[in-house]
């Protein structure tokens, strides 16, 4: 069967948003003992979810038959409408899709469970990258500097002191080492990664 317009366009949405979560996969694999790839992996990986937010709010802003452009589908953003491409936000994303999927149906395709991991994940990096900008340049607009909150990965060289942290272990298939500091920014990497599969699987419902 042939697909409309608008699937198609989902489709192309899926796929690019693909491309980049497989990019953030490949740096994760190799974040031990690269640690500097920390930015690359979130930067590629909120961009994917980025996208297939847009793909959710596209399915539910117009008919299955015509879609001329996605572009040109608005939502509210600060008070005011905007253009979806122009909105980089998560949650607003997040908010449009939200309201448009029930005005059309009594409940979400997410259970209450899903909808509260998302939502804490999507707070949590828009609190830290709203534009999309923090992990892509070392200035934002007003000129300061992005201090992007480093993280450590280093050698299990001893067991801690007593007293000490237990260092939090990090590995990969040729190596061990525990995190210096950062771990809270890396587990949130990880369930990142995981509020991803679950958008993932919602759309690609959409493209069958």
């Amino acid at each position: 069967m042939k697909k409309t317009r608008k699937k198609q366009i989902l489709q192309n949405y899926f796929n690019l948003a693909f491309d980049y979560h497989v990019g953030a996969v490949a740096l994760w694999q190799n974040i031990v003992p690269s640690d500097f790839l920390f930015s690359p992996v979130v930067f590629l990986l909120r961009h994917s979810i980025e996208l297939l937010l847009k793909a959710l709010i596209i399915n539910e802003a117009v008919s299955d038959v015509y879609l001329d452009s996605p572009n040109g589908i608005v939502i509210m953003h600060d008070g005011r409408k905007r253009r979806i491409d122009s909105i980089h936000s998560l949650i607003p994303l997040w908010t449009a899709y939200k309201e448009l999927a029930l005005s059309h149906k009594l409940i979400l395709d997410f259970s209450d469970i899903e909808v509260n991991v998302l939502e804490d994940n999507f707070s949590y990096w828009d609190n830290i990258d709203e534009n999309s900008t923090y992990y892509r340049y070392p200035y934002n607009k007003d000129g300061g500097a992005n201090k992007v909150e480093p993280i450590g990965i280093s050698l299990v060289e001893a067991v801690p002191a007593i007293g000490e942290r237990i260092p939090y272990i990090i590995c990969n298939d040729l190596d061990v080492r525990y995190i210096k500091k950062g771990e809270r920014h890396l587990f949130k990497v990880k369930e990142l990664f995981d509020a991803a599969e679950l958008l993932f699987s919602r759309v690609e419902i959409l493209i069958k």
